[in-house]
């Protein structure tokens, strides 16, 4: 029966990898983990594609022909909309700084916004994206 000592010696590998391959091996790992990341994010920017080209003018048409519908509503009284809360709420969120009014420093508030979030999310998940949608609108 083999000693505890003895499975532990037996798992270590013969020949311990030099720092030169395990840069390499570090490397590859990351690479490889990029590679299926973006290719992950083509495919399913492919299929989005796919899925705009297939369903995209009944959806759009059924989206204007419900806000057709509520603006119809609306106007005889059946759907009350309160507009001032509408631009009040929407006023709201594009006033980043909260100063009361919408201005060029909001603007750049939401560019910053935007930038984070692409980077943050990260560029090879937007690059990969766009490439699978740009290949599936453009070629398929």
């Amino acid at each position: 029966m083999a000693s505890p000592g003895d499975l532990e010696s037996a798992q270590q590998p013969l020949l311990e990898p030099s720092g030169r391959q395990d840069l390499f091996r570090r490397a590859a790992t990351k690479a490889y983990a990029w590679l299926s990341h973006t290719a992950t994010c083509t495919l399913l920017g492919l299929l989005t594609a796919i899925a705009l080209k297939l369903f995209g003018p009944p959806i759009a048409t059924a989206v204007v022909l419900v806000f057709i519908l509520i603006m119809v509503l609306a106007w005889y009284g059946f759907v009350p909309l309160n507009w001032k809360v509408v631009t009040t709420a929407f006023l709201r969120r594009l006033d980043t700084d909260a100063d009361g009014r919408v201005s060029v420093r909001d603007c750049r508030n939401c560019a910053v916004a935007v930038y984070q979030f692409v980077f943050g999310f990260g560029l090879s998940s937007v690059g990969g994206f766009l490439l699978g949608l740009w290949i599936g609108l453009r070629l398929l």
